[in-house]
């Protein structure tokens, strides 16, 4: 089960490193998604924002973390693209 704490706390830290608005789109017990720079959907299940939320305090191993799963989990909407 997803913590409404560790989802805000990996926002504040994505927000940090991106330099970008990042903003929760959906919260559930499950699932938690992102929004970066209205631009991007950052998708995490329960075990991937764990590994986020554990590496939060250090900025580079954050970084690390994100890196290896943002590859799987960035996504940008096909609504987007029609623009």
């Amino acid at each position: 089960m997803i913590r409404p704490a560790d989802a805000l706390d990996v926002q504040m830290a994505l927000a940090r490193m991106t330099r970008c608005r990042v903003s929760i789109h959906d919260l559930t017990e499950y699932e938690a998604r992102y929004t970066i720079a209205f631009k991007f959907l950052l998708t995490l299940d329960e075990d991937e924002l764990n590994v986020l939320a554990r590496e939060v305090d250090s900025p580079s191993q954050f970084k690390e973390a994100y890196d290896t799963l943002k590859y799987q989990c960035l996504t940008r909407p096909d609504y987007l693209r029609e623009r």
